[in-house]
């Protein structure tokens, strides 16, 4: 591929891989940093961020995979608020939909650092907050159509819909390409 055909791949690349992975991130929010922490050492999402203080430490990594263990169970517990609310909520472990939206855009940040130069960070955190704030409102108005016109009970279709996020989050991993 000429350099120039790669560089215009590599532009819109970016900007899909990271509204992807934020739109997967409307639908759990820990697990977008989950899949980068799982993957610290996988050439197609080498960055910057693997240095980072949180990243960069095994216990750090294995607590975010914990905590998107952890929100794929508490999402079925009967008295999760919903992901629209903007408080707080100690059942989904973290800071309401603008926290939610805060954590995909730092995952969005850390995918952006796959590329070279400090706007491709600030283009990786932007689509991923857009792609969580509308996969936040998606998914939760898709959950409850399902819900009510097939009648399935909820934590069935939150089931299906965790399986989506982990399609979407393996997808946006698998179509990097190392960095350099």
């Amino acid at each position: 591929m000429p350099k120039t055909a790669r560089a215009a791949d590599d532009g819109l690349r970016l900007p899909v891989r990271a509204l992807f992975l934020g739109l997967a991130g409307g639908l759990r929010s820990w697990p977008p940093l989950g899949i980068l922490a799982l993957n610290h050492d996988e050439p197609s999402v080498a960055g910057r961020w693997t240095r980072w203080p949180v990243l960069s430490s095994p216990w750090g990594r294995g607590v975010l995979i914990a905590l998107a263990a952890g929100e794929f169970v508490a999402d079925k517990l009967p008295r999760t608020q919903s992901r629209l609310s903007a408080t707080p909520q100690l059942s989904r472990i973290d800071g309401g939909i603008f926290g939610r939206t805060a954590a995909d855009a730092l995952a969005g940040a850390a995918l952006g650092s796959t590329r070279p130069g400090a706007r491709s960070v600030a283009e990786g955190a932007a689509f991923a907050a857009a792609g969580a704030l509308v996969g936040n409102y998606l998914g939760y108005h898709a959950r409850r159509a399902v819900v009510e016109s097939t009648g399935l009970p909820d934590p069935v279709v939150a089931v299906v819909e965790d399986a989506v996020a982990v399609v979407v989050l393996s997808a946006v991993v698998r179509t990097g390409r190392p960095a350099g």
